[in-house]
């Protein structure tokens, strides 16, 4: 295990207003104990993406209880912020619209709100966008650090050591390469100490990728220090967040996660999105480790934002603690698979090459000519 995870005093730390399924199971052992071991997956267990996994068009058993959240945890968990819906997903109706509608209705609110002026803006004045492309992330620098770790243990003077002291020295290495701070040790003390029963850990994976995408966005658009619009940024390129939709396979995932960044943040940048993309690379093959780390600071985020706050209630928190039972095998076979996708502009879907081919035949773009079609609009009214 990556930590001990504390317990915390009966009653934890979770919304009251989140509905919990008997399938959860808070642990009463001894909060000074660490996580048993057979919470740690098999380490030889295998990913098969190919088994269907489709969205179910379920009517619930009881009118407006859809479920969602981690797991599927929970339902009517925004009944008593009705007023404030809006500033906190882009899902109208969550209990009420099933997996299936809120598929279709995220994939046409995203076509909706894709700008092409501001697109091709972004295209033909890029100075600030390459500065974030030429940025040099945490993780390229960690990746390193730990390879240069790992070549010590084939020179000759470690060639005789046995499997388990290596896998003993690679954890040393994990720690070494991929520090903790003092704050992101107390954050996992102050976790509650829980058990899931997880029917298909699939969704879930796929969701911590979709979470990792948004971070790594962040991390590079504000060259790793986070802004004020940090949290919102993360929360709003996230289709788990924002739509509660659930994905089947890393490219379908990364695909709609790359459509998200060029229609809602503050750069929109195909190139930009594509770097992004090879850091949530980098970021899984630095393992669970690292994807806990990124978690926990997203956590801190949402804490100390006006309306992210609900996601640690609904996700966050338990992808906390999950995270730290899966086995670091299971991570490396995510991260192999990730590192096949490629994101084409034909595959976004939304006329890349015609809108950036505008851009190049045009003028520079200053604005004017929306101010000029804004005023021949007023005029025709």
């Amino acid at each position: 295990m990556l930590a001990t995870l504390m317990g915390l005093p009966e009653g934890g730390s979770m919304s009251e207003q989140s509905v919990h399924p008997l399938i959860q199971a808070l642990s009463t052992q001894d909060p000074n104990a660490p996580l048993p071991e057979n919470m740690e997956l098999a380490e030889d267990e295998e990913i098969d993406w190919s088994y269907p996994q489709t969205l179910q068009d379920e009517t619930p058993i009881i009118a407006g209880s859809q479920r969602y959240g981690f797991n599927n945890l929970y339902s009517n968990f925004f009944s008593h912020i009705q007023s404030e819906l809006s500033d906190v997903i882009d899902n109208p109706a969550p209990d009420h619209l099933s997996p299936q509608e809120r598929r279709q209705k995220r994939i046409l609110h995203e076509v909706e709100h894709f700008d092409e002026d501001y697109y091709i803006s972004d295209y033909m004045m890029d100075e600030e966008i390459q500065e974030c492309l030429h940025f040099k992330t945490v993780w390229e620098k960690e990746i390193a650090q730990r390879d240069a770790l790992v070549a010590q243990l084939t020179t000759p003077a470690e060639a005789s050591i046995g499997p388990d002291q290596i896998k003993t020295s690679m954890h040393k290495i994990e720690e070494q390469a991929i520090p903790f701070s003092q704050e992101d040790m107390e954050a996992l003390v102050a976790l509650p100490l829980k058990e899931y029963v997880i029917a298909d850990e699939r969704p879930l994976l796929l969701a911590l990728v979709d979470l990792m995408f948004a971070y790594c966005y962040n991390h590079r658009t504000t060259t790793g220090d986070h802004t004020v619009e940090s949290a919102w940024t993360i929360a709003k390129l996230s289709p788990t967040l924002q739509w509660f939709d659930s994905f089947s396979s890393p490219y379908e995932v990364t695909l709609a996660c790359f459509k998200r960044s060029l229609c809602f943040p503050l750069w929109r940048h195909f190139a930009l999105s594509t770097a992004v993309l090879e850091d949530t690379k980098r970021l899984f093959s630095l393992g669970k480790r690292a994807i806990l780390r990124a978690l926990l600071d997203i956590h801190r985020l949402f804490a100390d934002a006006d309306h992210q706050h609900y996601f640690n209630g609904l996700f966050i928190e338990d992808f906390c603690i999950w995270t730290q039972t899966v086995s670091r095998k299971t991570f490396q076979k995510v991260s192999q698979e990730l590192n096949k996708v490629v994101i084409t502009k034909e595959a976004v879907d939304l006329s890349l090459d015609d809108r950036e081919q505008l851009g190049r035949e045009g003028c520079p773009y200053d604005g004017t000519q929306d101010a000029m079609d804004q005023d021949n609009e007023d005029r025709m009214v």
